[in-house]
């Protein structure tokens, strides 16, 4: 008797045991994740005593914006700086994530840099940065809104002190397209291997610095609650000091 039940084929190793059946790879509406987004970190070094400085200030609190500024050493090697706000030049990438950056550059992509972590080298007295870069396709074919509701969340869960995975498999991917941006749940990733006598200066954003950048970022609200902070602070100074 015949029957007209689809029969899947199956993969059969060199002993000839009958291993998970083959499934046809089913047909995705989304673009594949390299041609559309790209996330890693990477290390920096500050140049001088400046960078230095200004890496440990208040300049540079985690999740912060850093932003790559594109030159070359010779007119072959690519070289990328790295500024803070204000124009500050802070560090610059080695060569092998300069060139990666500059790939991505020459690609049309847009780069986003986050202050992720700070380390403090206490023999040299000197620091040492990271930062999660996060670029993708500004003319993809895909929601981009999805995408940078993602990549927000992401620079959140850095300024709360997590180190979260921020590459994505395709499988994520298509998950963040999906919930419109709203699925983020990737899972911690380590933070860069320290040697003797290193430490971590910074890892996360601390409320007063929450204020700060929202004040910085045109947050009219959070600028008058942080201005009434610091009176709050100051008065309890003077309080203390010549009132008691």
């Amino acid at each position: 008797m015949s029957s007209n039940r689809t029969v899947n084929p199956v993969e059969i190793d060199e002993s000839g045991n009958v291993e998970s059946p083959l499934r046809p790879e089913k047909d995705s509406a989304h673009p594949k994740v390299q041609q559309v987004y790209e996330g890693f970190y990477a290390r920096f070094n500050p140049d001088d005593d400046e960078g230095y400085r200004l890496l440990a200030g208040a300049n540079c609190i985690i999740g912060t914006n850093l932003y790559p500024v594109f030159a070359s050493d010779d007119g072959e090697n690519p070289t990328v700086h790295i500024e803070a706000r204000h124009e500050q030049h802070l560090a610059r990438f080695d060569r092998k994530t300069s060139e990666r950056l500059n790939q991505l550059k020459q690609r049309g992509w847009v780069i986003q840099l986050n202050l992720s972590a700070v380390f403090y080298e206490e023999s040299s007295h000197r620091f040492w940065g990271e930062v999660a870069v996060m670029t993708y396709d500004p003319q993809a074919n895909c929601d981009l809104v999805a995408l940078k509701t993602f990549i927000n969340h992401m620079v959140r869960r850095i300024r709360g002190g997590e180190h979260p995975n921020i590459a994505l498999s395709q499988k994520q991917f298509e998950q963040v397209m999906e919930s419109k941006g709203s699925w983020y749940l990737t899972r911690p990733v380590p933070l860069p291997a320290t040697k003797s006598g290193e430490i971590i200066f910074k890892r996360k954003m601390s409320p007063t610095e929450h204020l700060t950048e929202a004040a910085a970022n045109g947050n009219k609200g959070c600028m008058v609650t942080g201005i009434l902070f610091w009176i709050a602070v100051i008065a309890a100074i003077i309080w203390w000091f010549f009132l008691r």
